[in-house]
């Protein structure tokens, strides 16, 4: 097994290269191979762990969940936690501009549809 150098962290840590990379153009085989599913996983230095405490009513909701869609509970609870705060986000930018809106006449979303489509 080969090793690859995460220069962003200036640490080795194992991994299998699809391929070997040639000389003349490490870049490009380093770049697919940190790229494909087999290859360099660097992200896994930007990972925390959470513990969260849940009601039995949750924890019941969240293992039929997982058992309905195939995926594992970390994968269902990132995937909630992405979208709650996408909905935050989207709540913080609507809060900031519909004042901005209404003073440009823009008072509904209807006015504001009628504009773009």
């Amino acid at each position: 097994m080969r090793t690859c150098f995460a220069e962003h962290m200036g640490q080795r840590h194992p991994a299998v290269f699809p391929r070997k990379p040639s000389d003349a153009n490490v870049a490009a085989a380093l770049k697919t191979a940190l790229t494909e599913k087999e290859g360099c996983n660097t992200n896994h230095y930007m990972r925390a762990t959470l513990t969260v405490s849940l009601p039995e009513d949750i924890n019941l909701g969240l293992s039929s969940l997982v058992k309905r869609s195939g995926k594992s509970r970390s994968q269902v609870v990132q995937e909630a936690l992405r979208r709650q705060i996408a909905l935050e986000r989207f709540r913080d930018l609507r809060e900031k501009f519909v004042p901005k809106g209404g003073k440009a006449g823009f008072h509904t979303d209807s006015d504001v549809f009628e504009v773009i489509s």
